[in-house]
């Protein structure tokens, strides 16, 4: 790592959600680059509690020179980074998660080279870093084939959204189908994180011949 590419500037990490991997991921790579972090955690701050999200914001860019945010609701991060004149960082609200799937891009693109036309297939919850897929996908123009089960969708606005650029993607309860040509196949669990609603295993398990077959195709993939 180059410490010249980031010298001496000054990172706040707001994370109302508790984090593992990506506060050390921004706290080390910031570092690396020659950068300090400071960390506001959910004991210390809840944007939009003690103080207006807008006083945060114009608190912060007269110290900081850029803010990382990991936080609940995406309408917060949003009029943040509205009313702030620094760069916002989104490290995850319960409608994304763009830099998880930023970091499975690079890892995908140093095995495959240019993601344009490829297929991605995708197993697990229609959640916050599906969300960022289909975002990718419509950007980066790959193909995404989503594999979830009956009765859950992704969020028709964003599918709309993506339907209207690309046409590249589609949604599939076959898991079979799913993943059959895929370049790669990107697993996540059925019931994400914080989620504490009760989930039908009638809903969310395959059968088993399915996911054995699905599992061979991950197997030949790898």
């Amino acid at each position: 790592m180059n410490p010249a590419v980031f010298p001496y500037k000054h990172v706040v990490l707001i994370f109302e959600k508790p984090s593992l991997r990506t506060r050390i991921s921004f706290e080390v790579g910031i570092n690396q680059l020659g950068g300090m972090t400071y960390l506001l955690n959910e004991k210390e701050m809840q944007l939009g509690e003690r103080e207006t999200i807008e006083d945060t914001a114009r608190v912060l860019e007269r110290y900081a020179d850029m803010v990382v945010i990991r936080c609940f609701g995406h309408d917060q991060i949003k009029k943040f980074s509205k009313v702030s004149n620094l760069p916002v960082i989104n490290a995850l609200t319960d409608f994304s998660h763009p830099c998880q799937v930023v970091a499975d891009l690079v890892t995908i693109k140093e095995h495959l080279g240019d993601l344009k036309n490829k297929k991605i297939a995708w197993f697990g919850d229609c959640n916050n870093v599906l969300q960022s897929w289909i975002e990718a996908s419509v950007i980066l123009d790959f193909e995404l084939n989503i594999g979830c089960p009956k009765g859950i969708i992704p969020n028709l606005n964003t599918i709309s959204w993506a339907n209207k650029i690309n046409k590249k993607i589609k949604i599939n309860h076959n898991p079979l189908q799913v993943s059959e040509g895929a370049d790669c196949v990107i697993t996540d669990t059925w019931q994400s994180m914080g989620d504490e609603g009760s989930v039908s295993e009638e809903i969310y398990l395959p059968r088993s011949d399915h996911a054995g077959k699905a599992s061979s195709c991950r197997s030949a993939l790898d």
